[in-house]
């Protein structure tokens, strides 16, 4: 979903380096973003990524 890649990408300006090249790159299917909000607000720059994870990366945890 391109509008959901967006919106994490431009809340999350803070938090893991390598979660945050990760987004940066692609947000395919079934991707999950952890944000923790700073606030109460929405704005870009209000988040921090603490977690993400795709599918490639769960099959390459399980050894397949």
């Amino acid at each position: 979903n391109p509008g959901l890649h967006d919106l994490a990408a431009s809340l999350a300006t803070a938090g893991d380096d390598r979660a945050r090249a990760a987004l940066a790159a692609k947000f395919p299917t079934a991707a999950l973003a952890v944000l923790d909000l700073a606030g109460p607000g929405w704005q870009p720059g209000d988040a921090r990524l603490t977690r993400f994870v795709t599918p490639r990366m769960l099959e390459a945890a399980a050894g397949q």
